[in-house]
């Protein structure tokens, strides 16, 4: 997973090392944002995500926070990325058997949340975490 805060928001990207992840059992997928140094994004999939998390404009099945509330961009610390096992499976199961690939996109608190999944082993350099979630 590789997370980054473009300019229409918050984009990340699956690949199909994540989707083995979570089907092994693993809930949750870290990764260090590309712009700063201490912004970490963690997904999280849950068997439901509860109505009364969510705020307006984000779609059933996906939620979002950033920590500490109320912090600037930079100042973040930390966004938590919850997705629906359904919404998860939508995502990185797509209907076409030609193309590998996904897209969920949603309005949210943070502007714009964009994540998609390309179905191909990662190949670039292992990923740097250097906080502890």
């Amino acid at each position: 997973m590789c997370a980054h805060y473009g300019g229409s928001g918050l984009d990340v990207t699956l690949t199909l090392d994540d989707k083995e992840k979570v089907l092994a059992g693993n809930k949750t997928l870290v990764c260090q944002m590309q712009e700063w140094e201490k912004a970490l994004v963690v997904l999280h999939v849950r068997k439901r995500i509860p109505d009364r998390w969510r705020v307006y404009g984000e779609e059933p099945g996906f939620h979002v926070t950033g920590k500490p509330k109320g912090a600037g961009l930079e100042t973040r610390e930390r966004y938590d990325i919850y997705l629906s096992k359904k919404r998860f499976d939508d995502l990185t199961n797509p209907p076409s058997p030609i193309t590998e690939e996904g897209y969920f996109g949603t309005r949210s608190q943070f502007d714009r949340v964009d994540i998609k999944y390309f179905g191909v082993p990662y190949r670039g350099p292992k990923p740097i975490i250097t906080r502890k979630i």
